[in-house]
Formats: structure tokens, C-alpha cells, sequence
């Protein structure tokens, strides 16, 4: 029987969560949410979402344990939440969520 370390538990649960990602387009709904944020498809960011403008181009996201930085999606910026109901955590409303 093999035993999984610590670390090797914590990489699997990062590999499983960044499976349950999705892009969202609307970043106006994304106030309240826990977010990952892209660059050419590299994370540069993760933490909540905790203000966006009301067109959807600009959110500002406060990672734990660092100050909050705006992020602008004419940049080329992407905003990437779990697939989960995001009304559990969120201000996010089911009819604004992506369809698959």
C-alpha cells in the first residue's frame, strides 16, 4: 500500500481544483468570488475578487496575505473561477454563469 505524503496531497488537490476552472467573459459579476487569474495561460494571481466595474473591464482582486491589484482585461488578462455553484460563495448568479 503506498502512503501519499503531505505535499504530494496538496499538489493533488491543486491539480484537481485547477481541472474544476472555468474562463469566465463577464468579469462585472465577479465581485465576491475566489478567482484565478491568467496571463497567456500562466496563473499570476489568485484571491478574491472584491470589486469589478460594471462593464467588465477592470476587477480588482485581493490575494491572501497581499494588497489588492487591478487587473485589466484589455491586457490580456483572464479571469478563472471553480465550476461549482457559484452562488455557494459568491455574488454570482446562475444566469450570468457559462454554459458548457
Amino acid at each position: 500500500m503506498m502512503v501519499a505524503s503531505i505535499s504530494q496531497i496538496n499538489a493533488m488537490r491543486s491539480q484537481l481544483k485547477a481541472l474544476r476552472l472555468r474562463r469566465i467573459e463577464e468579469w462585472a459579476f465577479l465581485t465576491g468570488a475566489e478567482a484565478e487569474i491568467r496571463l497567456r495561460g500562466h496563473p499570476v494571481c489568485h484571491g478574491f475578487v472584491d470589486a469589478a466595474t460594471a462593464d467588465g473591464k477592470i476587477i480588482w482582486v485581493h490575494p491572501a496575505g497581499a494588497e489588492r491589484r487591478l487587473y485589466e482585461k484589455s491586457e490580456g488578462y483572464e479571469a478563472w473561477v471553480e465550476q461549482c455553484d457559484p452562488t455557494a460563495s459568491s455574488g454570482l448568479r446562475r444566469d450570468h454563469w457559462p454554459r458548457t
